[in-house]
């Protein structure tokens, strides 16, 4: 059996009374890239809350071998897992730098600082001292990354990277994010399935909280996909 550096067995998950996933098992390697691909509430980001400890779950749920659940999100933090959330959370009012300084408070060893991010990201060296609120939607897509870099992750989740950008910027950060793969492994929401397939070593589809499909990538059939996507027979 390959290495495993996240094992999740029978996970399911909750919003209060609501289940938001039934089930789901599915592992992941260290430095592979994995696509999370469904439509809109189909689990993607309840799944990534789940691994972080922001949404209520139960099932099995392992990094490294080591139990999650009863581990608090800034404890499973410190194990190495960081996100860069959906709506990129920034803080609007404190500089870029300052952004990404949050990122580097769990003190993990490793290669990524303020120096290797911007050099992945040039743009936020110039802006460094700018407020982040005044960034354009795809800088601040930037610094989210970043900010979830600095703190040096064996796992890095990535929710809906290129929600609402222009496509230009969008290949911009994809390209950015290939240079990205083999170093951690790495879950990535993405909503367009040529891009997530491209982006990753293996894909899984969810649909309405269960995981409906799951394969290799490279040479995946598209048009299975799309069905599973739609819940089509």
């Amino acid at each position: 059996m390959a290495e495993r550096l996240l094992h999740i067995e029978a996970l399911d998950a909750f919003h209060g009374d609501f289940q938001a996933l039934f089930g789901i098992s599915l592992s992941l390697a260290p430095g592979e890239t994995l696509a999370l691909i469904g439509a809109n509430g189909a689990g993607k980001t309840s799944l990534l809350r789940a691994i972080c400890g922001l949404t209520e779950a139960r099932g099995g749920l392992l990094l490294n071998g080591r139990d999650l659940a009863p581990l608090p999100t800034p404890e499973r933090a410190c194990t190495g897992i960081a996100m860069a959330p959906e709506g990129r959370r920034l803080f609007p009012s404190l500089s870029v730098a300052e952004n990404l300084m949050m990122g580097a408070r769990i003190a993990r060893p490793g290669p990524w600082n303020m120096q290797s991010v911007c050099a992945l990201f040039p743009i936020l060296a110039e802006f460094a001292e700018r407020p982040a609120g005044l960034l354009s939607g795809g800088q601040q897509q930037m610094v989210a990354i970043g900010r979830a870099l600095m703190a040096n992750p064996a796992l890095l989740l990535l929710d809906e990277v290129s929600l609402g950008l222009a496509p230009v910027v969008v290949d911009e950060l994809h390209a950015a994010l290939a240079s990205l793969r083999g170093q951690m492994a790495i879950i990535l929401v993405e909503q367009d399935m040529r891009r997530a397939l491209a982006a990753s070593d293996r894909f899984v589809c969810l649909l309405e909280g269960r995981l409906v499909m799951q394969g290799a990538s490279n040479g995946a059939d598209t048009a299975a996909l799309a069905r599973a996507y739609f819940g089509e027979d």
